[in-house]
């Protein structure tokens, strides 16, 4: 089976790579609508079975450069999505789309008869509030309703690597942080999540997200164990959006569905302690 991959360059993608070495990184980018057609042009005659798509932009250093970048932000998270599962549709091609489940926000309207909130579903209407969630739900919409393509959103992702993209980088270079429940994605389940998607040929959403929400001082708190004088503060998310140009998603999503179809998460609290103990050994705290 021939797999090929998009924006092998990402914090995503090198994972997933690392993953399957039977996977092709393609290495041209996406700039204009020239280089999506030459790229359909290329599609057929590469015989590819699977297109995994990790193109997208979430700004740099975060997303709020996405709003003084909206052109290139909905060109890339949202034009060239389409376009691409338009074309694997078109030749047969199971196209696999790694989205963001920070298109919701704030509580779902998903409970569990007693008040508590189990999560937004993969049925549930988003409520974007950011141009880099908007430009990613506006995509999952069509790509949805196309019979090839697969939609993975994950949220926040956590990985052993010491990286501007993994949460817990994120975290200690911050002095104040989110107390707030939140899913998020350990990278070892992602990319088991793929390889289960083209095994199984799955189509459709999936929320790709670890079973149980977390604060961030639970990752702090296990990162103190190797680094006890890591001073932080906690603060609200009213509080955190003082300080932001757009609006963060603080969100819960709902895996059942992927877990009904079989598939098993890593149990999150045995995550949360090798994690961090491997992202402290590859800083050389250990």
């Amino acid at each position: 089976m021939s797999i090929v991959l998009l924006g092998k360059g990402s914090f995503v993608a090198q994972h997933i790579l690392a993953s399957n070495k039977d996977i092709l990184p393609y290495n041209k980018r996406f700039y204009n609508d020239t280089d999506i057609h030459s790229f359909v042009r290329e599609l057929k005659a590469m015989n590819a079975h699977v297109v995994i798509s990790c193109v997208g932009q979430t700004g740099n250093p975060n997303i709020d450069s996405c709003e003084t970048d909206k052109e290139k932000t909905f060109f890339t998270n949202t034009m060239v999505p389409i376009a691409l599962g338009n074309a694997c549709a078109k030749f047969g091609i199971h196209f696999i789309q790694l989205s963001s489940g920070c298109c919701f926000y704030q509580q779902s309207p998903n409970d569990n008869g007693y008040g508590g909130d189990i999560g937004w579903r993969e049925t549930d209407f988003a409520n974007p509030q950011s141009s880099y969630s908007r430009s990613k739900y506006a995509s999952d919409l069509v790509l949805e309703k196309l019979d090839t393509s697969c939609i993975l959103r994950l949220r926040m992702p956590v990985s052993t690597l010491n990286h501007p993209r993994n949460l817990l980088s994120k975290l200690i270079g911050y002095k104040q942080v989110l107390e707030t429940l939140n899913s998020v994605t350990f990278m070892d389940d992602l990319t088991k999540t793929v390889q289960w998607v083209i095994d199984n040929k799955k189509t459709g959403i999936y929320h790709i997200a670890s079973p149980k929400p977390l604060t961030h001082s639970v990752l702090l708190d296990e990162y103190k164990k190797y680094v006890p004088d890591h001073q932080y503060t906690k603060i609200t998310p009213d509080e955190l959006n003082l300080l932001t140009k757009a609006p963060r998603s603080n969100c819960i999503l709902n895996v059942d569905k992927i877990q009904n179809e079989g598939f098993t998460f890593e149990n999150t609290n045995v995550a949360v302690e090798r994690y961090v103990r491997e992202f402290a050994i590859n800083k050389g705290l250990i």
